[in-house]
């Protein structure tokens, strides 16, 4: 018999109960299912751990894993605001002899410490995705993503910001990468606090090249409705030892190469960087109070610049124009022939700029939506697919395409895969989904993606019951398939995969390690990355382990000595915005920043 979409729609809101019944204490174990609601992603503390030993609730450690797993998100502020727009929180799982303990920090930048000790009329207070003092500036939150270097420096990362290096072994900040004056701000600084923090649109993906021994800083601004600004986009590079020099990005006629969106994640070849001009756009009037919402443009955008024109100066990049819009991509690293292979993520009508507000309505139903799912990610107003491209990188031609569509991907969100060797094609990534909560499907969102030239699931037949989320293992190779998937209890939700090699293992072997946000409790899961549906072969817990929204992830075999030589200078960093600011301002900031 064949299953209409309905049927299998029906049946996939069952999928979640199946994988825990009749398994035994002595192999992997599912937890029992809760209540299928995304509300977990909005709870988190503050609170610290300082390597404590988390405890096994079922299975055991394999004792060929090693190394480190170091995780970002934002602790939510729990008021509603969106959860981009928390206070970063770095967690640290240290694998050693079977067991694994648990380190975790906030990260005190120099933003985090004024925000802590503003009162008053000089308390920053959230406007949407941002947060701001009128008197004080802007937040840089840094809780997006790691980025780390081949000598295992680590870069904590945010698409409206400046990176923030941190020390893998304390996780105590250490210096922003590049000076105020290095970095072009959004729009001018309309308010003298937004000279002291102004707010620097960069990318949460930044790389460090493994060839070239620099990381590429995208700094830019794009077009603001109703704002009279300058559009640019630049990229730094940066040696990690002297100030970033830039390069202004043209286009092939010369004018300014212009991102309209976001440039959430860039990725270098040999000799190309590719910059991807994704679906992450901030509406700038929510810095009003405004509630505005618009779709996000159905096409994804790339530039591709040389990397030998990255010499200061002017560069031209090369456009290039893929429909279904998409935030993140993997890429081959090997562009000989002039080819350059990417695979997409495409999120087709999943907005991650957009949340559940209080005033919203249900599009099943038109009921108000529930007061935990305030503040959290809107449910996608339809299903994912995947796509790898091979593009032409000096006419911008799209000469090869191969997509994938399949029922398992609703919901789906992040990835990881193997990464020491760099040079590695694309091929087996793994990646989780969050499945789908029809409370969290709003009519905004569904009127505004209402007319999405791509549809797959038409809105009559958007899911009215909860999708349990899943693990998938997607090949991107020649046959773009899920070569193996698992089905999760539904209440639980994947957070945060990171692939972690096997000591001793060929490459590509090895687990895959999970923050699982439970209904009541969160959990630390261990899979094996080559069978998935065996379910976790180890579940770990902690009493002060409760995460949150977190975010992407990096693994490092072991820990750097701490980096020397590069440090931004305060007085120099703020020294020339402290005159503008007023008396109570500039002495707040003068006290805080250490400027006396």
């Amino acid at each position: 018999m064949e299953l209409t979409r309905r049927d299998w729609l029906r049946l996939s809101a069952l999928g979640g109960v199946a994988p825990w019944i009749g398994c035994g204490s002595d192999g992997p174990s599912w937890p029992p299912p809760g209540e299928p609601s995304v509300a977990s992603l909005g709870r988190g503390t503050r609170a610290e751990l300082d390597d404590a030993e988390l405890e096994l609730v079922a299975g055991r450690v394999p004792s060929d894993m090693e190394g480190f797993v170091f995780v970002v998100g934002g602790v939510p502020y729990g008021d509603g605001t969106p959860l981009f727009t928390g206070d970063a929180q770095v967690l640290r799982l240290r694998f050693e002899g079977g067991r694994v303990r648990l380190k975790s920090r906030m990260l005190r930048t120099d933003d985090y410490l004024l925000d802590q000790a503003a009162t008053g009329d000089l308390a920053f207070r959230n406007l949407g995705m941002l947060r701001m003092s009128t008197h004080l500036g802007a937040r840089d939150f840094c809780n997006t993503a790691l980025v780390p270097s081949p000598g295992g420096r680590l870069l904590a990362t945010y698409d409206a910001g400046r990176p923030w290096e941190i020390d893998p072994e304390t996780l105590d900040v250490v210096t922003p990468v590049g000076l105020h004056a290095s970095w072009r701000p959004m729009f001018p600084p309309i308010s003298p606090g937004l000279g002291l923090f102004p707010v620097h649109m960069a990318s949460a993906h930044p790389v460090w090249d493994p060839d070239d021994g620099v990381a590429y800083l995208p700094n830019w601004a794009p077009p603001l409705e109703g704002l009279d600004t300058e559009t640019f986009t630049q990229l730094l590079t940066w040696d990690g030892a002297s100030e970033p020099v830039a390069t202004e990005l043209v286009d092939r006629d010369g004018a300014p190469a212009i991102v309209e969106q976001s440039l959430h994640q860039i990725h270098t070849t040999r000799r190309f960087v590719v910059l991807s001009d994704g679906a992450f756009s901030i509406e700038p009037e929510q810095m009003t109070g405004a509630d505005v919402t618009r779709a996000q443009r159905p096409t994804s955008v790339f530039w591709i610049v040389p990397k030998a024109e990255l010499t200061g100066g002017t560069a031209t990049a090369t456009r290039v124009e893929i429909p279904v819009e998409s935030a993140h991509f993997m890429i081959e690293r090997d562009d000989s022939a002039d080819r350059i292979t990417v695979a997409l993520m495409h999120q087709n009508s999943a907005d991650p700029s957009e949340w559940v507000r209080a005033n919203d309505t249900l599009h099943h139903g038109g009921s108000a939506p529930p007061a935990q799912l305030v503040g959290l990610p809107t449910a996608p107003a339809d299903l994912a697919i995947q796509g790898r491209y091979t593009i032409d990188p000096t006419t911008g031609e799209v000469v090869d395409s191969v997509v994938l569509q399949d029922e398992r991907l609703w919901g789906l969100t992040l990835w990881s895969r193997e990464e020491r060797d760099p040079a590695r094609p694309l091929g087996d990534s793994l990646w989780v989904t969050l499945g789908f909560d029809p409370n969290a499907l709003t009519t905004r969102i569904t009127e505004a993606y209402a007319d999405h030239p791509h549809r797959v699931v038409p809105l009559t037949e958007l899911p009215t019951t909860a999708i349990a989320p899943r693990l998938l293992r997607i090949d991107q190779s020649g046959s773009m398939t899920i070569t193996d998937d698992a089905t999760l209890p539904l209440g639980w939700l994947p957070m945060s995969p990171t692939f972690v090699p096997r000591r001793g293992g060929s490459p590509g072997e090895g687990y895959l390690v999970l923050l699982a946000l439970g209904p009541v409790e969160d959990e630390v899961w261990i899979l094996d990355g080559g069978d998935l549906g065996r379910g976790p072969i180890a579940r770990l817990r902690h009493t002060g382990f409760d995460v949150g929204f977190s975010l992407h992830t990096t693994w490092l075999p072991d820990l750097p000595a701490p980096s020397s030589g590069y440090r931004v200078d305060r007085r120099e960093d703020y020294g020339a915005a402290l005159p503008a600011l007023r008396d109570d301002a500039r002495a707040l900031a003068t006290e805080v920043l250490g400027l006396a």
